[in-house]
């Protein structure tokens, strides 16, 4: 059976075309308008709202270049992702 756009795998699968692409607004589209962001290392990187979110994905798909995933394990409404990509000549790997 096809997916439909609104799918957790569908909204999975155009979240990372759009980390690929480096495509900010379509990453936010993704998000719900409220979302929260905080990092698990520190209180003080919280970012609210989609506006707020998509500067840090400007930035971060700056920086960050070749963002590949190659990892995809979920179902229904909870999906893991992994991807490799580089900061200048210095890759790494992510799990999100």
């Amino acid at each position: 059976m096809p997916e439909t756009t609104n799918t957790a795998a569908a909204t999975v699968a155009r979240w990372s075309a759009a980390a690929e692409n480096g495509d900010a607004d379509a990453a936010v589209a993704c998000l719900s308008p409220d979302i929260v962001l905080s990092s698990p290392l520190t209180e003080q990187f919280r970012l609210e709202g989609s506006d707020q979110l998509r500067d840090f994905l400007d930035s971060a798909f700056t920086a960050i270049e070749d963002i590949r995933f190659h990892t995809q394990i979920g179902q229904g409404d909870t999906y893991a992702l992994a991807y490799r990509a580089q900061v200048g000549t210095q890759p790494f790997e992510e799990a999100q």
